[in-house]
């Protein structure tokens, strides 16, 4: 029979314990405390886009991020990404390759190092990748269970180790992949809609198959989780600092602030005038700064644009 003592910690380690246990209790104290929040209505600083082809315009923008004063919007229906300076200024657009299609784009990251494009396609169940300045470089995947292959690709991001993490939606799966498209290794997750790298190394999901956000290091171990309260998770964005998550909800209006542990801050209600005033449902986000987001929304083909506006 196992001796009673050896179950008990040496006395030396108890403070730890103890001061560790009252920062768990306190983290599950502010997460939980956050279901019946009251949002935040807050005046976007700028917005811009309209229904159409042209310049700036848009059919079903679908993903956004931003790099080094650029953001990028995949514009699904036109089959192409534009860019724009961080004050919506359009600078340029480049199409995806002949006999490639952006629709059902799930999500587009961009390597923070050297300037590469990733864009998952749920249609295509393939990863595009471009260079710098909009060039067609590779793509890899195809439907199916094995290594490398998507059932439904639902994101995409680059880690700090420059290797590209990939969700699989109706998989459960994160896959990695080297820059060139070789499969690495991949682990299991539950209904994941959206994949988000930090500065820290850290990669943060959501999942659908328990309403959650999860923490995980690069070697696909779990660091945290939490809940949301506010919807279905279906995209999420990180902070250029890295302190901040924006998390936006399907077919609903708010978006949510979680601080890198996990604690929410706030939920939000953006508002802008652009095409008549109206609340913004955003279907995509990205940071270009420690508090300046960015969100695209869509409205059925309605209401296309861009909204930018700074996180409280």
């Amino acid at each position: 029979m196992q001796n009673p003592s050896a179950r008990l910690a040496p006395r030396s380690s108890s403070p730890r314990l103890r001061t560790a246990a009252l920062i768990g209790a306190a983290l599950l104290v502010a997460r939980s405390a956050f279901a019946y929040a009251v949002p935040i209505d807050i005046n976007a600083l700028h917005a811009w886009g309209s229904q159409g082809s042209g310049q700036g315009q848009f059919k079903f923008p679908s993903a956004i991020a931003t790099r080094s004063g650029v953001i990028y919007v995949v514009d699904s229906y036109n089959n192409r990404v534009q860019e724009f300076d961080y004050n919506g200024t359009y600078l340029r657009s480049w199409p995806a390759r002949a006999g490639d299609t952006f629709q059902q784009t799930t999500g587009i990251a961009v390597d923070q190092a050297n300037g590469t494009v990733y864009i998952a396609s749920a249609n295509s169940h393939r990863i595009f990748k471009y260079d710098s300045s909009g060039g067609y470089v590779t793509a890899w995947g195809s439907y199916g269970s094995g290594n490398g292959q998507f059932a439904q690709v639902s994101g995409v991001a680059v880690g700090t180790d420059g290797n590209i993490y990939t969700v699989d939606y109706i998989r459960g799966l994160v896959q990695v992949f080297n820059p060139q498209g070789a499969y690495l290794r991949n682990w299991p997750v539950r209904g994941p809609t959206a994949i988000a790298a930090s500065p820290d190394g850290s990669l943060y999901i959501t999942a659908v198959g328990d309403n959650r956000i999860l923490k995980y290091n690069l070697q696909g171990v779990l660091q945290d989780t939490w809940p949301v309260a506010a919807g279905i998770p279906k995209r999420i964005a990180v902070s250029t600092d890295g302190n901040i998550l924006l998390v936006t909800y399907e077919n609903n209006f708010r978006a949510q602030i979680f601080n890198s542990f996990g604690v929410p801050h706030a939920l939000l209600l953006v508002t802008t005038l652009h095409n008549n005033k109206h609340t913004v449902e955003p279907i995509g986000v990205a940071f270009f700064s420690a508090k300046g987001a960015v969100v695209i929304e869509n409205r059925g083909g309605v209401i296309p644009d861009v909204v930018k506006f700074s996180v409280p």
